[in-house]
């Protein structure tokens, strides 16, 4: 009999990780990058074919093929000048559906699979988007890769679109198999803060009940805007290159970085439950979480919530879907 396949997708965006399993080799991420290949590039592969993700995917009806398009994914994209913005209607975006894919031929382990698949939203775009994003991605495609053809097959039964940052939580409660192995945190009132390069989700957990109205996206708040600090100071006191720059941001920005936990602190304080971290029984820190801590202290850098990294937190997201998966779509 074959294994079932679940998959738990955070089509972030940075990064889009996905989660198969728990070692190292079935969790994975590539940028976020993707757009329409160009012709005069399609044969410019040499390199680690994982850098250079020529995607090909015919979508089939029936006995036919009823559309083929072929996209540069990742470091290819990135290469390219492609953007890896999703905008505020992350389901309808054209490259969502390609990123996926290719997460999805990236981690199968035949030429053939049926993946019951976890995948988040936003908090604030969950509720008008959620259909959309279902009905986008179900269907029967042929996903060719350089150096492997995976034909998927997305069902809507196997399908739940979840919230990101609300679902988190359970990545601590559940065990691989979705079974509870936490029961302590389902009677708990948890924050959750879910910094990413864009945006900021927070939510509470009430005895696994969402509080909608101390739960957000904070559209406006990201570690890019740390970034965005630090290359203007870099530029003015390093002499580096561009990419260079890029790669010491997490050692050499750390002023920019501690402006930017105290600015959310101060965003979030007037939200319900977060005006006193007292309020909280568990205060977890993922996404980009790893940014804020101290490469030298290794403490991180919040002054008034005492939020624990979770451990390779930037998994947190996709991890969850995957363990809900596997508790719900059996």
């Amino acid at each position: 009999m074959t294994k079932e396949f679940y998959l738990g997708a955070d089509l972030g965006n940075s990064f889009c990780k996905f989660v198969t399993g728990p070692t190292i080799r079935e969790q994975g991420k590539f940028p976020s990058f993707a757009c329409p290949a160009r012709e005069e590039d399609i044969e410019s592969t040499e390199g680690e074919w994982l850098e250079n993700l020529i995607v090909n995917i015919r979508r089939i009806e029936g006995k036919g093929m009823v559309a083929e398009e072929t996209w540069f994914v990742g470091e290819k994209a990135r290469r390219a000048r492609s953007t890896k913005e999703f905008g505020a209607n992350k389901a309808a975006r054209q490259n969502i559906l390609p990123l996926l894919l290719t997460g999805i031929a990236v981690s199968a382990r035949g030429v053939f699979v049926t993946p019951k698949l976890g995948v988040g939203l936003p908090i604030s775009h969950y509720r008008r988007q959620w259909k959309t994003l279902k009905e986008k991605l179900c269907g029967t495609y042929e996903v060719r890769l350089p150096k492997k053809q995976v034909r998927v097959e997305i069902k809507p039964k196997n399908v739940l679109v979840m919230q990101e940052c609300f679902m988190i939580p359970y990545d601590q409660i559940l065990d691989w198999d979705g079974r509870v192995i936490n029961s302590d945190l389902t009677r708990a009132v948890i924050g959750i803060s879910d910094p990413g390069w864009k945006t900021w989700n927070i939510s509470v957990m009430n005895r696994l009940q969402p509080e909608n109205t101390a739960s957000t996206t904070l559209n406006n708040l990201g570690l890019s805007d740390a970034y965005v600090d630090f290359l203007r100071r870099a530029n003015r006191e390093f002499d580096m290159r561009p990419e260079e720059i890029e790669r010491r941001f997490l050692d050499l920005g750390q002023e920019e970085i501690n402006r930017l936990a105290q600015i959310w602190e101060n965003t979030v304080r007037p939200f319900p439950f977060w005006s006193d971290p007292r309020n909280f029984d568990a205060l977890f820190l993922a996404g980009g979480g790893e940014a804020f801590r101290n490469p030298e202290t290794g403490e991180l850098c919040f002054s008034v919530y005492p939020l624990k990294l979770l451990k390779n937190s930037q998994f947190a997201n996709a991890r969850a879907f995957y363990k809900v998966a596997r508790a719900k779509l059996v």
